[in-house]
C-alpha cells in the first residue's frame, strides 16, 4: 500500500508546489506593476526666450509643464559659451514646483555669445529644455540679410556689408572670383541689399550671380554678372567690386537676371533681362539702365523671370514668365505689363516659378509651380491663381523651390524642396505643407537651396546647400538644421 500511496501523495505535492509558484509569481508581477506605476519620469519643460540683455546680464527662464509624477526639487537655467550647457557649467537655482519662472544671469562678459537651457530635477533625475542663444552688448549684430541663388549677404549693425559663398563672376564684391566659405567684409555705409544667382540652360548651370545694394546716403551699387545689363550701369561688363550706378532708390530687388527698384515717391524702375517681359515695359528687349515702369508702388519682388509689386492701395500686380502660373492671373500666358491679381495684400515674395502673398489679415496665399510642394497646399499641383495656405503669418520669403514664413509669435515655418536640407527640419524630405522649424526669428531669406535667418538677439543662422560655402560656417558641408553663423 505504501508503494501505491506514495506516488499519489507525490502528485499532490507537486501540484501544490506548482500552485504556490504561480501565486508567488503573480504576487511579484503585481508588486512589479505597482512599482512601475509609482516610478517617476523626468520633468517636461521648455526654455524661455532671452530678454533684457545688457553688457553683463540677461533674463531667461523656463516653463515646467509636467513634474513627471514626482516633486520638482530644483529648477533654474544653465549657460555656457558652448552649445548644450548643463549643470556642469554655470547655473542658477530658482526654487521648486511646476509652472513658469524667470532667472537673471549675471557676471557675463560683454560682446560674447552664450547658450542657455532651462533645467528641472525630480526623483527620476534632471531634464533640460530647448536651447536658446544670445549675445551681450555691445556686440556688432547682424541686422539685415539677403540670399542669392548660391551666395549670401548680411549687413551688421555698424553698416558694414559682408558676403560669402559662390563668387564665380565676382558677385561677392571682394575684387576676386574666389568662393568664400566664411563671411568677408565688403565695405561700410550700407543700408539694404539683394542678390540673385543661377540660370539653367540645357541642364547646365550658368552663373549670372549679381548683387545690388543701397547705401545710407541713397546711392545704389551693383556688382557681379552683367550679361543682360542687370547691374544697371549701361553696359554688359561683369564687375568684381561695387560700382555706383544710380541714386535715389529706397528699395531694390534682384531677380535671376533682372532687377526692380523703387524711389521714395513710389515710382517703379526695372532693368536687365527682359526675355519674358519681366521688366514690365511692354517689350521683350533687355535694358542696361533703369527704366521707369510706373508710379504708385510700395512693395516689390523679383522672381526667376517674373516680377510682382504692390501699389499703395494694397492691390497686387504681376508680370513676366507665366508657364507655371506664377503671375497668378488664371492663365499660363506671359505678361509684358503689370497685370492686376488681387487686393488687400501687404507683402509679397517671388521664387523661381512660384509666388507668395501675405494679406493684411495675416493669411498666406500661394500660386505658380508646385512640383516640390513649394506652395504649401498639401499637393504638388501648380496653381494659376492664389490659394490660401494658412493664417497668422507676418513675414514671407521664397527660394528656388522652397518657401519660408514667420508667424506673429516668432515661429519659423518652411516647406517645399528639401533635397539639401534647406527646410531645416533635420531631414532631406520634401514637405508640401508648412512645418515648424523653430522660434525667436525676426528676418528670413531664401536662396536657391539654402536659407538664412536672423534671431531677435542679432545672431545669424543658416542651413541647406553649402557646396559653394553659402552657409558661411567655414565648411562646404550641407546642413539640415539651423546652424549659428555669428556673431561668435
Amino acid at each position: 500500500m505504501a508503494k501505491r500511496f506514495f506516488p499519489a501523495m507525490q502528485v499532490k505535492h507537486n501540484q501544490l508546489h506548482y500552485v504556490l509558484m504561480v501565486l508567488a509569481g503573480l504576487f511579484v508581477f503585481i508588486i512589479s506593476c505597482n512599482k512601475d506605476e509609482d516610478t517617476p519620469s523626468l520633468p517636461a519643460l521648455s526654455t524661455k526666450e532671452i530678454t533684457e540683455v545688457t553688457k553683463s546680464s540677461a533674463t531667461s527662464g523656463g516653463n515646467i509643464t509636467s513634474d513627471g509624477g514626482s516633486d520638482i526639487t530644483a529648477r533654474g537655467i544653465c549657460w555656457n559659451v558652448l552649445p548644450d550647457p548643463s549643470l556642469l557649467d554655470h547655473f542658477t537655482t530658482d526654487g521648486s514646483g511646476i509652472g513658469a519662472y524667470e532667472s537673471i544671469i549675471t557676471g557675463l562678459d560683454s560682446s560674447t555669445t552664450y547658450y542657455v537651457r532651462a533645467y528641472a530635477a525630480n526623483a527620476a533625475g534632471t531634464s533640460y529644455g530647448n536651447e536658446v542663444s544670445f549675445s551681450t552688448h555691445p556686440f556688432i549684430y547682424y541686422s539685415k540679410i539677403a540670399a542669392g541663388s548660391e551666395h549670401s549677404l548680411a549687413i551688421k549693425s555698424d553698416g558694414t556689408l559682408w558676403a560669402w559663398g559662390s563668387n564665380e563672376v565676382g558677385q561677392l564684391g571682394d575684387g576676386t572670383i574666389a568662393n568664400r566659405i566664411n563671411p568677408v567684409k565688403i565695405g561700410p555705409g550700407y543700408g539694404s541689399m539683394d542678390a540673385a544667382g543661377y540660370s539653367f540652360t540645357l541642364s547646365l548651370p550658368i552663373s549670372v550671380g549679381f548683387t545690388l545694394a543701397i547705401k545710407t546716403d541713397g546711392s545704389a551699387w551693383s556688382w557681379g554678372a552683367n550679361e543682360f545689363g542687370q547691374l544697371g550701369n549701361g553696359n554688359t561688363i561683369d564687375r568684381k567690386t561695387p560700382v555706383m550706378f544710380s541714386f535715389g532708390f529706397v528699395k531694390i530687388e534682384a531677380g535671376e537676371s533682372h532687377a526692380l527698384a523703387l524711389t521714395s515717391d513710389g515710382t517703379l524702375w526695372a532693368w536687365g533681362n527682359n526675355s519674358a517681359g519681366q521688366l514690365g515695359n511692354g517689350e521683350l528687349m533687355d535694358q542696361h539702365e533703369p527704366e521707369m515702369i510706373g508710379p504708385g508702388y510700395s512693395v516689390i519682388a523679383a522672381g526667376g523671370d517674373h516680377s510682382m509689386a504692390l501699389k499703395t492701395d494694397g492691390t497686387l500686380w504681376s508680370w513676366g514668365l507665366n508657364v507655371n502660373g506664377q503671375v497668378g492671373d488664371g492663365t499660363i500666358i506671359q505678361k509684358t505689363t503689370p497685370t492686376l491679381i488681387g487686393s488687400d495684400y501687404k507683402s509679397i515674395a517671388a521664387g523661381d516659378v512660384h509666388s507668395l502673398g501675405l494679406k493684411n489679415d495675416g493669411t498666406l496665399w500661394a500660386w505658380g509651380g508646385n512640383t516640390d510642394g513649394q506652395l504649401g497646399d498639401g499637393t504638388t499641383i501648380q496653381k494659376t491663381t492664389p490659394v490660401m495656405i494658412g493664417s497668422g503669418f507676418t513675414l514671407i520669403a521664397a527660394g528656388g523651390e522652397h518657401s519660408l514664413a514667420l508667424k506673429t509669435d516668432g515661429s519659423l515655418w518652411a516647406w517645399g524642396n528639401n533635397n539639401a536640407g534647406q527646410i531645416g527640419d533635420g531631414t532631406t524630405s520634401d514637405r508640401n505643407v508648412p512645418v515648424e522649424i523653430g522660434s525667436g526669428y525676426i528676418a528670413i531669406a531664401a536662396g536657391d537651396a539654402h536659407t538664412l535667418a536672423l534671431k531677435s538677439d542679432g545672431t545669424l543662422w543658416a542651413w541647406g546647400l553649402n557646396y559653394w560655402g553659402q552657409l558661411g560656417d567655414g565648411t562646404k558641408v550641407d546642413k539640415n538644421r539651423p546652424l549659428l553663423i555669428g556673431p561668435k
